[in-house]
């Protein structure tokens, strides 16, 4: 979940970029390049939800405490070759 939001912002900002530094295409008509403002501002929402939505889990899992030490020699071991795999 978190790479997918990762790469939606990172998605927008080139966009963004690419967009403030090229002039609109679209045959001189202005509703070309406010349509793709619109779509870029609703990526823009949509990439900000998945942020919030990803770091609220994200907190959440933290504050359940998951993830442990293991408190026996057979956790200890399951850990490393899990870890090790």
């Amino acid at each position: 979940m978190a790479d997918i939001a990762m790469l939606v912002a990172e998605e927008y900002e080139r966009r963004i970029k690419n967009a403030k530094k090229a002039p609109a295409v679209g045959g001189g008509s202005g509703g070309s390049g406010s349509d793709e403002r619109r779509r870029l501002e609703v990526v823009h929402s949509v990439a900000q939800g998945l942020k919030h939505m990803f770091d609220e889990e994200k907190r959440q899992f933290l504050s359940y405490n998951w993830v442990s030490e293991p408190r026996t020699q057979i956790g200890v071991a399951a850990s490393h070759s899990f870890f090790s795999a």
